[in-house]
């Protein structure tokens, strides 16, 4: 059973859970339509390690995970969409208090502690 973590709003609100191996991002966009990323704790651990310290949108921190998305096993492994897997990374280090976000403009950044 997943454990709720906390709640982190980009846009929409997204609910953040954890069940010891995988964090689970849920939101509903705007048109109602709900999504859902399963996202392996050691890859979240790897994004924390390649950021930590660091301010950067989620198109800068999905560049250095790249590299290794293929070990981690992430369903996707270059381009827009590990992007937007790399965003509910994100939010899952703001859900666990490891980093911050701010709205500058039409981006997000994302402090990482």
């Amino acid at each position: 059973m997943a454990k709720y973590i906390a709640s982190v709003t980009i846009k929409n609100m997204r609910r953040v859970y954890s069940d010891g191996t995988t964090f689970i991002v849920a939101h509903i966009d705007s048109r109602g339509v709900e999504h859902t990323y399963e996202l392996p704790s050691p890859a979240v651990d790897r994004l924390y390690a390649l950021t930590q310290g660091e301010t950067l949108t989620k198109d800068e921190a999905a560049d250095r995970l790249e590299p290794f998305a293929g070990q981690l096993h992430l369903t996707y492994q270059r381009g827009w969409k590990l992007c937007f897997l790399v965003l509910e990374m994100l939010v899952v280090l703001v859900a666990l208090g490891k980093a911050t976000i701010a709205k500058r403009g039409n981006s997000y950044y994302f402090a990482v502690h």
